[in-house]
């Protein structure tokens, strides 16, 4: 198996990141957006919910036209009980309170031929009722939009992740030719760089710099290698002629 390429990691820990920032952001979005959208519908709910479980405060406006309020004695068959900690719930049944309405438990039927919320109300006389109402606390479908906005912003970082590795990464590439082909006569410094190499930094610069004076020091010391072998050779040479 291949290691992973500095390009590679360069792309996966920058989506990475990224993600972890559109979930964060995208989810304290969708909930404070549930959280608003409870407070309006709370606000249109609460006149008729007063009338329905006999609070008084008068009778809704027409402009609000809530919708109509079924009440039931008991808890509604097949009622599934909203989470009292969900941003929306909290939304809800605090607004209510404020309204008036001393709200307590949620739940929601999914029967037809619409879905319903149900809240239990403590009436003017002191029993609990179900006041329930065709309307949904949050416009449906919004969480696949949200998923779908987040997944198009993944794929736009992932492009812009994509591009900035590669930018980062050429340097590298381009030096790393630079280092195979020294000494081969196709070496070239780093101020003349082959178009699309990238621009170097500092630390590429320092790099070469440091790679072709080791390469100096290198070839000065095969150098002198060579003299010193020549010299001893030279030295030998009329001595073994007059042994031999």
């Amino acid at each position: 198996m291949a290691a992973p390429t500095l390009f590679r990691r360069l792309v996966v820990a920058q989506t990475i990141g990224s993600l972890a920032l559109l979930l964060v952001f995208g989810g304290a979005f969708y909930a404070e957006r549930n959280r608003t959208v409870a407070r309006l519908t709370a606000q249109r709910w609460a006149p008729a919910l007063r009338a329905a479980a006999g609070l008084g405060g008068g009778a809704p406006s027409a402009s609000e036209a809530p919708p109509p309020v079924r009440v039931s004695e008991a808890r509604p068959a097949g009622a599934i009980t909203a989470s009292r900690w969900a941003p929306r719930i909290v939304a809800l049944r605090s607004t209510l309170r404020d309204d008036g309405v001393p709200a307590g438990e949620v739940a929601f039927t999914h029967g037809a031929p619409t879905a319903m919320t149900w809240i239990a109300v403590t009436a003017a006389d002191g029993r609990t009722r179900w006041l329930g109402l065709q309307d949904d606390v949050v416009e449906s479908f919004v969480f696949r939009r949200l998923f779908a906005a987040l997944a198009l912003g993944l794929a736009v970082v992932s492009a812009a992740s994509w591009a900035l590795a590669r930018r980062l990464t050429r340097p590298l590439e381009a030096l790393r030719r630079r280092i195979e082909s020294h000494g081969a006569g196709a070496a070239a410094p780093i101020a003349g760089a082959a178009p699309g190499d990238g621009e170097p930094t500092l630390e590429i610069a320092a790099i070469e710099t440091a790679w072709v004076a080791l390469a100096d020091r290198l070839a000065h010391q095969e150098r002198e290698r060579s003299l010193l072998l020549a010299g001893v050779s030279h030295d030998l040479r009329s001595p073994l002629a007059r042994i031999r």
